[in-house]
């Protein structure tokens, strides 16, 4: 059950400081918040449970395998967890939080350092197609091997 708005349609009745969204970024956050809260997806990544988004899968690299994962016509179907539509892929969990920041992030993203982490990672986004992610990861290792960190 939702809160009833008040008069002037944009506070509410929830506890907490009473705020008015005035600002055109943080009304589109909210309403991209509100898809992602309806667009909910489980990825289990060899048991370990990441939630997140059709939205944000879909969002950055279109045609990585995550991205046709979403897709109506995709051979992976999803089954149901506690009522959201859950996906199990046999990956590396430690990694895929790595992927998850960047397809939420982009090059804002943060990566673990070091060449052997960086490597697990980038192998991890070719399996996935994500080919912008591998470049970001291929420019970081070079400055990595420059000492530019």
């Amino acid at each position: 059950m939702q809160p009833e708005p008040s008069a002037k349609g944009d506070t509410d009745d929830r506890p907490g400081p009473s705020t008015t969204v005035t600002s055109t970024t943080a009304a589109k956050k909210l309403k991209d918040l509100a898809v992602c809260q309806n667009q909910q997806i489980i990825l289990c990544v060899s048991g370990v449970n990441f939630y997140t988004s059709a939205q944000t899968l879909l969002g950055r690299e279109p045609n990585s395998v995550l991205a046709r994962m979403m897709r109506k016509t995709s051979p992976l179907q999803p089954y149901y967890t506690d009522k959201i539509l859950t996906y199990y892929v046999n990956r590396s969990p430690e990694c895929f939080k790595y992927i998850l920041d960047y397809l939420l992030n982009g090059e804002k993203c943060t990566l673990q350092e070091g060449l052997i982490s960086l490597r697990k990672i980038f192998v991890e986004a070719g399996f996935y197609e994500l080919s912008e992610l591998q470049s970001l990861l291929e420019r970081k290792v070079l400055r990595f091997l420059r000492g530019e960190n």
